[in-house]
């Protein structure tokens, strides 16, 4: 609870100061084009708030959302959280539609594409992913108290036996991927290979068939208050390319 209360402050706070720096473009620019944004593992839709607010001031549709990470799995979250949003918009023919990503988010949207590809979503951008697995879930998820904290995506987002990721298809959208390289967390720094945002290694980031990488010095959630990441990501959806 203490902690829920610490990030909702902390997103109330960076929300504020961003704001009052944002310019969009001209209204209605992007009016269809929706954009569907995926949060990490132990998170909220709260920490995609930022990230979401500076999209609609680019006349994006945003779909922030918000699914139980840490009782699902990730094939439950991608068919019933994520598969119902993205069928309501083509069911309307409503234009194109975008995915981007936070951390476990986006294994999320790997998935999903895996078993649905013929979903025709026009781009991705995936902030801090796992993309060649955790390593700190593969350390933890031979403890109890954190399979039981985590839930079974722990497992999922592991390098190891129960990993999820070698089921997953070699990307066919434009996909940009933007990594962290800032650690907050020295501890975890140990245990992770090379660079690091403090949960996910700078290496364990790419992925077969992405179409641009960058990595920015910021921390696997301070990422997500970071100016220069949401113009990065809408160059990424406007162009293909940061």
């Amino acid at each position: 609870m203490k902690m829920q209360l610490i990030r909702g402050v902390a997103v109330a706070a960076c929300t504020v100061l961003f704001l009052a720096g944002t310019t969009g473009y001209a209204e209605g620019e992007h009016n269809r084009e929706h954009v569907i944004l995926m949060h990490g593992l132990a998170m909220s839709s709260l920490i995609m708030t930022p990230l979401a607010l500076y999209l609609e001031e680019q006349g994006y549709i945003i779909h922030n959302i918000n699914y139980p990470s840490t009782s699902k799995t990730i094939e439950v979250i991608a068919s019933e959280y994520i598969r119902p949003v993205v069928e309501s918009i083509r069911n309307n023919n409503d234009g194109n539609i975008h995915f981007v990503t936070h951390s476990m988010g986006g294994i999320v949207a790997r998935y999903y594409l895996t078993m649905y590809s013929g979903s025709s979503i026009k781009s991705m951008v995936m902030i801090a992913p796992p993309n060649r697995g955790s390593t700190m879930a593969e350390v933890l998820k031979e403890y109890k108290v954190a399979r039981w904290f985590f839930g079974p995506a722990l497992v999922q987002l592991s390098t190891g036996s129960g990993s999820i990721l070698s089921r997953l298809d070699p990307l066919k959208i434009p996909t940009g991927v933007i990594a962290g390289c800032a650690s907050m967390n020295p501890v975890n720094s140990l245990i992770l290979p090379g660079d690091d945002d403090g949960t996910v290694a700078v290496s364990h980031t790419p992925v077969e068939g992405m179409r641009d990488f960058v990595v920015i010095p910021r921390s696997h959630s301070g990422i997500l208050f970071e100016k220069k990441v949401y113009e990065l990501v809408v160059r990424f959806l406007r162009g293909g390319s940061f």
